[in-house]
């Protein structure tokens, strides 16, 4: 009964860190974005030889498509490197 109390504590805090890793993720991504336009926009933007042109509607799905299951993976993979450290 002890170890499945246990497991419990662990699942909440992936999850908890999972959520919260999420959130913070879009918030400062949407922040960047708004911040960074010239970085990732227009015909002068920079670097512009290897970043993705999120103008293009198209081209911006298809990043976001990407970007959004990778950061899935990145939060779950995080939240089992934390467990170490999850108050029991």
């Amino acid at each position: 009964m002890e170890r499945i109390s246990i497991m419990v504590t662990y699942l909440k805090f992936s999850l908890l860190f999972f959520v919260i890793h999420l959130v913070c993720y879009i918030i400062a991504g949407i922040i960047d974005l708004q911040l960074a336009k010239s970085i990732y926009e227009g015909k002068d933007r920079l670097y512009r030889s290897f970043f993705r042109n999120m103008e293009d509607k198209q081209e911006s799905t298809r990043v976001a498509k990407l970007l959004l299951p990778s950061q899935f993976i990145r939060g779950i993979l995080m939240s089992w490197c934390s467990i170490p450290f999850c108050p029991i």
